[in-house]
């Protein structure tokens, strides 16, 4: 009678050993349940502050983009106008005719050094 009681021990010894292992696990799963639910609420916040920084710099570029397309559009339609009179350049102080246009430096022999790209 003495075998069977201690196999009944055995048996109890080992069913304790894996209810201990059992709730082991189940405090860790509840820890890293609540270790990722905190991750993921901060992934979250991080989330939603660069979606608004995100949405706001968006806002802010095309208004900036709207604005230089009209700007070059102005520019595109003034530089394809055909003027009607070409600009007449001052007069010359030191022209031999009084009145009309001179020439510059040029006039009195100085050349004027041009700067091409």
């Amino acid at each position: 009678e003495k075998r069977p009681c201690t196999e009944e021990k055995k048996r109890l010894r080992l069913a304790e050993q894996r209810l201990e292992l059992c709730q082991q696990k189940l405090r860790l799963s509840q820890a890293a349940l609540t270790f990722w639910q905190s991750e993921r609420s901060k992934s979250q916040a991080h989330i939603a502050r660069r979606q608004d920084f995100a949405e706001s710099n968006m806002r802010v570029t095309c208004e900036h983009l709207r604005v230089q397309i009209e700007r070059l559009s102005l520019y595109t339609q003034l530089r394809s106008t055909p003027r009607s009179t070409p600009p007449s350049s001052p007069p010359n102080p030191g022209s031999p005719h009084p009145g009309t246009p001179g020439r510059g430096a040029e006039a009195e022999g100085q050349s004027e050094q041009r700067n091409e790209p």
